[in-house]
Parts: C-alpha cells; sequence; structure tokens
C-alpha cells in the first residue's frame, strides 16, 4: 500500500542544476547523457562560458540522483 511520502516520491520532478570546478573537458556531459538516458531522465546539459556546466533533467527524484 502506498502512503503519502511514496507517492510523492514517484513523481517527476524538473531541476536545474550549475556546476563548478573540473567539470568541462572531463567528459561529464557526455556521462551526464549516457546516464540519463539508461534511467529515463529528459533535458538537457550544456558548457558555459564561464567555465562551468549548466544542466536540467527531468524525470524521478531517485533516477536524477543517479545521474549526477
Amino acid at each position: 500500500m502506498f502512503n503519502r511520502r511514496t507517492a510523492m516520491s514517484m513523481e517527476k520532478v524538473r531541476i536545474h542544476y550549475i556546476f563548478h570546478g573540473t567539470v568541462q573537458g572531463v567528459g561529464f556531459r557526455y556521462k551526464a547523457c549516457y546516464s540519463a538516458k539508461n534511467r529515463g531522465v529528459t533535458g538537457w546539459v550544456r558548457n558555459c562560458s564561464d567555465g562551468t556546466v549548466e544542466m536540467e533533467a527531468e524525470g524521478y527524484p531517485a533516477d536524477i540522483a543517479a545521474v549526477i
């Protein structure tokens, strides 16, 4: 039987991230896209001119957590 907490965790969410540090030139976008595709997470990821990487992901919270 589902309780409210279980039902809430089964709802899809959309989350916007900005990653700082050494994230460009290490295959971060490729790995994120590959992992997201395998988990049914949709969205986008891109390098920014300031050296950060920006990502927006939509899916179940546990799947998104596994991607990042």
